[in-house]
């Protein structure tokens, strides 16, 4: 996953649970520019990754890739 895919992930989880960027910004002690420019693959520093998707409900965790293509890799091949 590249960090484009995690800034979006985090822009609709933060939506989906009607959070404005100004809200997270004030809880978290965060510049709103500095939500926003995770939400787009912005600089942004891997603990303040951490800090939203926990925020939000959710961690970031570690997974073994598998050798074998996922079902959105087979549908992007057609």
């Amino acid at each position: 996953m590249e960090f484009k895919e995690i800034g979006q992930q985090l822009r609709l989880l933060r939506k989906s649970q009607g959070v404005t960027q100004p809200t997270m910004s004030k809880e978290l002690h965060l510049a709103r520019a500095t939500i926003s420019a995770a939400e787009n693959a912005g600089n942004v520093s891997i603990k303040t990754i951490v800090q939203m998707a926990d925020y939000l409900g959710y961690e970031l965790k570690f997974i073994q890739l598998s050798r074998f293509p996922t079902l959105e890799e087979l549908r992007l091949e057609r």
